[in-house]
């Protein structure tokens, strides 16, 4: 896979910046453990789900966050978020 294209665009500096933004331990580690897809059908199933939680974050006025459901206390990494 050629992925000189990544140095260019800064995709490190981006995840990372986007991980500082992270509540959750988990899903910090989550973001920096991303990898770009280059196969088409996954790229376009990646975007089907985008579509469909941005049409399910537009009918519902709050949206509830679960980081991650098998913690002791839920409360410690959920959150309401507003549409």
């Amino acid at each position: 896979m050629e992925t000189s294209y990544l140095k260019t665009l800064e995709l490190d500096k981006i995840i990372a910046r986007a991980a500082e933004g992270c509540v959750c331990k988990e899903a910090h580690e989550m973001l920096l453990a991303l990898q770009p897809q280059c196969d088409p059908d996954e790229v376009r199933y990646a975007l089907e789900q985008t579509d469909a939680i941005n049409i399910l974050l537009i009918k519902c006025k709050y949206f509830f966050v679960v980081y991650k459901a098998d913690m002791p206390s839920r409360a410690a990494c959920s959150q309401w978020v507003s549409c």
